[in-house]
């Protein structure tokens, strides 16, 4: 019975049974041992219907040992059966299907076996079955689940007749592996105690053990052999989420321990059941539930879950749904291979947004949301396939702040229906509005509109410069096929009338395009008028936002963007350039130059300039900015803060103020002096606050020199408030400068003991006048025309001596200039000695050379006219022969009295005297002169001497002619005097002496 042929025949004899029974190709290689005692089967083989498949069930060897005389007694005795390293393969199809489910036959029971030997007995009894060291492999191909368990050992035993056999058991994993799509997991323990019979079976204990996690089960069934078998189980499970983690590292961090409780009963066609989920707390990633819940009850026709429940995030979840496993074909819409149906719904409320913010892929730093958040989600579907699936849904966000920023109350409904997904909400005041495939089940494509967006309340969130306005933004958010394709967003932004610092700027475009975690900036334009200002460039969103941007001035007029610097100066220019932006979003540094031609600065015209610009945390520098005009040089070192705070120090280099003057326009000013001029400061340019110094030396006046002059001032409140001393210290100087429209200014000058040669130099009469003044000028105009002001000069007290006599005056000396118009309001000079008066004058002027028809001092309309009164009742004529151009007089008296009025084009001048008596010293002797009355009139350029007599040497003479006088020069004006005497006396008296 040892013998190969007889081995080979029972080899060959359970090949073709087995595979008879099991309806698949079985292979043994080899049969030894002993017929009657005992044999050993190795390398067995239950081939897939698939031939590229593993083997369903292959084992190395079976050994079985058994008393084959105990037949003569109908039992059948098995000492001992052993499967070594037995290995199943399981695999459910696409098609749902499982491979050893094909191993069973048809319409047979699977507690029974028809092989022939059955008939010869009655009773069966196997003492020792074993399996050592075997492996259960499971394999879903829809999902692409891999599951692998290794080390499984088992001793059982079989006993009793055939009609009521019975096999009781223990299972056990030692040492065994568990893998789950390539990742290992050691088995800590798998025991499970169990008895068999024919028409029932209980499992007294099953337990396994993974890491932290346990699996209990126990359970029994009765009537095995009846119609509707009757079966009662409970499952109780300690789920620790760091094992499943392990397992299922796609999870993320996870963390939790789960108490799961199953319980079902009844006949096995019509089990019904309910499940228990408890959490006290689960973490998952940064998110944490607190006091999870679930219950559900089960039946064969479905699952309902009555009730989840969860504190999450400060709030609380709360939910329920219903899986319908057997759906009517109404559920499902069509014959196909779905076998379920769900819907359900999930509330959230009063949940805290900045608790969910983890979940979102996006920098922290940039995204501090705090707010209540609540919100509903319907949902239903068919089967496991994710395109059937429909939500309707809404949030609201309540008391939010976006990085400290209030935001208004804001909600968003959508709906997901056939793979479309429909949004609309509102953020704050911006309305949001996105439609298309979400990307559930393929590509993501959906279109987006944002409209009413708050881009001053956008910049105050991301903290930036003030910048205001509101845009909209529209693009289209995509992704590519498979499941890692990278997510991308393209869109226009645009804001049509920005500001910035609450100054308009122009309107603002921005292409950008956004890729793996990076914002691509394709083109931002900035256009205000003749101005373009172009950037592009890249912004990473990690961290801080790392930023790389080149920043274009093509051109841009400087006047457009003045009153960024805190005022709307009358600064003008062209400027280009480039400025490489880079840094983060939150520490922005950048450098670069600019190019300004054409520049004008309070109408000074410069020449071109080169601006340096460097950025260092948002902090904007001007490094030695050389400032030039007509050569003229001054260095400015600036500091600009994103709140606006600056610092500014400007000196400048010894500079003529003649060229300035030029440059300013003014080629007749003729005041010079070298200037030097320092500024510096350090507030915020929305209460600016400058400190500036003027130093005038070698100060002249149309060459005639001055005393030097030097100034301090303060601007603030949008003025320069400035004081100083010149004149050898004589005058005090204050004034103010207002930073508005025209520049308005006023200057006020209080003089002691004021020195007048160099403003009598001024005026070609140095050689005749000397002295002294007190008293002050007042100034006050526009500086962007500095045609216009008004001049007041009130002067108490002056001493003028003229060749040793002492004039002085009596009363203040006021003259204006008002409206175009010089007033002489008062002027008087009187002889000190006697008090006789020399002048007394007064009228107005109109500017020579001005305005045509500047306004009236009158009325207010334009005239170009003067009017003048200059006369005096008396007084002494010694020592003013120089003046008149006489020979010395010895003495006598005069009065007269000058008017004038009309035009300088066509003036009407009179003058009128009376000396009674006038006495000249000749080298020939004293001359008398008496009775001369006479006047001249002014006529076509020449002042006509109307004919007059006087009493020469007792003598009467007639006199005419004219005088052509140079108001250049006074003594060197032309007299032409024509005199006539018909009878001249030689005899008089006067004449003998």
């Amino acid at each position: 019975m040892r013998s190969s042929y007889v081995l080979n025949r029972v080899r060959l004899v359970l090949e073709v049974q087995l595979q008879k029974q099991l309806k698949h190709s079985v292979t043994i290689e080899s049969i030894s041992g002993n017929v009657f005692t005992g044999l050993n089967i190795r390398s067995i083989e239950i081939a897939d219907e698939i031939p590229e498949n593993p083997p369903l069930i292959s084992l190395d060897e079976i050994r079985i040992r058994y008393r084959l005389w105990s037949l003569a007694r109908g039992k059948f005795l098995v000492t001992q059966l052993h499967f070594i390293h037995p290995q199943i393969n399981t695999r459910i199809g696409v098609d749902r299907t499982i491979n050893l489910a094909k191993l069973i036959p048809k319409g047979e029971s699977g507690t029974s076996a028809n092989f022939p030997f059955q008939l010869l007995i009655s009773d069966i009894n196997i003492e020792d079955i074993s399996i050592e060291n075997g492996i259960i492999n499971f394999e879903d191909e829809s999902s692409a689940l891999r599951v692998a368990i290794g080390g499984i050992y088992s001793r059982s035993r079989i006993d009793g007749p055939l009609s009521n056999w019975k096999y009781g058991g223990h299972l056990e994993v030692r040492d065994g592996r568990f893998e789950l799509n390539g990742v290992e997991t050691k088995i800590d323990e798998f025991t499970a105690e169990f008895e068999l019979q024919k028409n029932r079976s209980t499992l007294h204990s099953l337990r396994l053990a993974l890491g932290n996690s346990l699996l209990t089960v126990a359970g029994e069934a009765n009537a095995l052999g009846e119609q509707s078998p009757q079966v009662k189980t409970q499952i109780q499970i300690t789920l620790d989420l760091r094992d499943v983690q392990e397992i299922l590292s796609t999870l993320g961090q996870i963390e939790g321990v789960a108490e799961v409780d199953v319980e079902a009963s009844g006949p096995l066609s019509e089990v019904v059941g309910t499940i228990g989920i408890s959490l006290p707390v689960v973490r998952l990633n940064a998110l944490q539930f607190e006091n999870f819940t679930l219950q559900a009850e089960f039946t064969p026709r479905g699952v309902k879950v009555t009730n989840i429940d969860a504190l999450f995030a400060s709030g609380r979840l709360k939910g329920a749904a219903a899986i319908d496993l057997h759906p009517t074909k109404d559920k499902l819409q069509e014959e196909d291979s779905q076998r379920l149906a769900y819907e359900g719904w999930v509330q959230l409320n009063s949940l805290r947004a900045e608790q969910l913010l983890p979940i979102i892929d996006f920098p922290q730093t940039l995204l501090d949301l705090k707010a209540d958040l609540d919100g509903k989600v319907q949902f239903s579907g068919t089967g496991a396939d994710l395109r059937s699936i429909n939500l309707d849904g809404n949030l609201q966000l309540d008391n939010a702040t976006l990085n400290g920023v209030p935001i208004l109350r804001s909600a968003a409904r959508y709906q997901l229906s056939d793979e479309l997904l429909s949004i609309t909400a509102n953020f704050d005041d911006a309305q949001i509005e996105m439609n298309g495939t979400p990307g559930i089940t393929g590509p993501h494509d959906m279109d987006l509109n944002i409209t009413r967006i708050d881009i001053g309340k956008l910049s105050r969130i991301l903290q930036l410069p003030d910048l205001a306005g509101e845009g909209t933004l529209t693009g289209k958010s995509s992704t590519g096929i498979g499941n890692f394709a990278p997510y991308s967003l393209q869109g226009l932004f645009r804001v049509p009338e920005a500001t910035l610092y609450e100054v308009p700027i122009g309107v603002l475009t921005t292409d950008f395009r956004y890729n793996e975690n990076k914002v691509f900036l394709n083109s931002i334009r900035l256009v205000k008028g003749e101005s373009e200002l172009t950037a592009d460039g890249v912004a990473h969103m990690e961290e801080d936002t790392p930023i790389d941007l080149k920043v274009r001035a093509q051109p841009i007029q400087i006047a457009d963007y003045v009153k960024l610097a805190g005022d709307d100066y009358p600064i003008e220019g062209i400027a280009t350039g480039e400025l490489v932006l880079d840094g983060t979003l939150v520490r922005l540094n950048g450098r670069g130059t600019l190019q300004i031609e054409n520049a004008k600065a309070w109408e000074l015209a410069l020449d071109p300039l080169t601006l340096p610009l460097e950025i260092e945390n948002y902090v904007v520098k001007i490094p030695d900015f050389n400032l030039l005009t007509r050569g003229q040089r001054g260095v400015l070192n600036a500091q600009l803060e994103p709140n606006q705070d600056y610092v500014v120090d400007f000196q400048s280099k010894s500079m003529r103020l003649a060229e300035i003057a030029i440059a300013r326009g003014m080629d007749d000013f003729l005041l010079d002096a070298d200037l030097v001029v320092t500024a510096n400061g350090q507030a915020n340019a929305a209460d600016p606050l400058v400190n500036v110094t003027f130093d005038f030396s070698n100060v002249t006046y149309a060459g005639n020199p001055l005393e030097d002059v030097y100034i301090t001032g303060i601007y603030r409140d949008n003025a320069l408030n400035f004081e100083g001393m010149g004149f050898n210290d004589t005058c005090q100087i204050r004034g103010v400068l207002e930073s508005v429209t025209g520049s308005p200014y006023q200057i006020v000058v209080d003089g002691r003991g004021v020195d007048l040669l160099p403003f009598l130099r001024i005026f070609n009469v140095a050689d005749y006048f000397t002295g002294t003044a007190d008293g002050s000028v007042e100034i006050e105009g526009m500086l962007e025309d500095l045609s216009k002001f008004k001049f007041q000069m009130s002067l108490p007290k002056v001493a003028l001596d003229v060749n040793g006599r002492q004039l002085t005056n009596p009363d203040p000396i006021r003259i204006a200039f008002v409206d175009d118009l010089w007033h002489i309001q008062s002027l008087v000079f009187a002889d000190t000695r006697d008090g006789s008066p020399f002048l007394n004058a007064e009228g107005f002027f109109p500017i020579p050379g001005g305005q045509k028809f500047p306004p009236s001092h009158h009325d207010s309309e334009t005239t170009n006219t003067f009017s003048f009164n200059v006369e005096s009742d008396g007084f002494p004529l010694e020592g003013l022969s120089y003046l008149l151009g006489l020979p010395p007089l010895l003495s006598g008296n005069a009065s007269y009295k000058f008017t004038g009025a009309g035009t300088y084009e066509a003036p009407q001048l009179a003058l009128n005297w009376n000396i009674p008596d006038l006495v000249l010293q000749t080298p020939i002797g004293q001359i008398p002169i008496r009775k001369a009355v006479g006047a001249l009139v002014y006529e076509e350029g020449s002042l006509n001497v109307e004919s007059f007599d006087l009493f020469l040497l007792d003598n009467p003479i007639e006199v005419q002619g004219n005088l052509q006088i140079n108001l250049a020069s006074l003594p060197s004006s032309q007299l032409n005097l024509h005199a006539s005497c018909p009878n001249f006396r030689l005899d008089t008296r006067e004449f003998q002496n």
